[in-house]
């Protein structure tokens, strides 16, 4: 601090210092939780209307990918095929539920 600063003043900076941390460190949290919740809701398939989100279908076709790829199951390759056919026709219900069943097939295949 400067030698000629006023009693009053003096500190100040620090405590400004850490309320700006302390907001700092709130939006970050708050930052984590947003991710988080958007996350969680993207596991969720169906939307407040009752289908299917694009967003949803997706992670299925993702994982249902990733696990065709450490197991490709014949019969789990098959429905990721039936999948992509029912996505391209936009049944995003048909299509996610292909890819759910794809997952466990291959995941639960005896195939390595």
């Amino acid at each position: 601090m400067c030698r000629n600063a006023e009693p009053e003043l003096e500190g100040l900076g620090v405590e400004l210092l850490d309320d700006f941390d302390n907001q700092k460190s709130d939006r970050r949290s708050d930052a984590k939780h947003s991710a988080k919740h958007a996350e969680n809701m993207a596991d969720e398939a169906p939307t407040e209307a009752g289908g299917v989100s694009k967003t949803a279908c997706k992670k299925a076709a993702d994982d249902a990918g990733k696990a065709a790829k450490k197991k490709p199951d014949p019969e789990g390759l098959a429905l990721i095929e039936q999948a992509k056919e029912a996505y391209a026709a936009k049944d995003l219900e048909k299509a996610f539920a292909l890819y759910k069943e794809a997952e466990e097939k291959c995941k639960n295949s005896t195939m390595v």
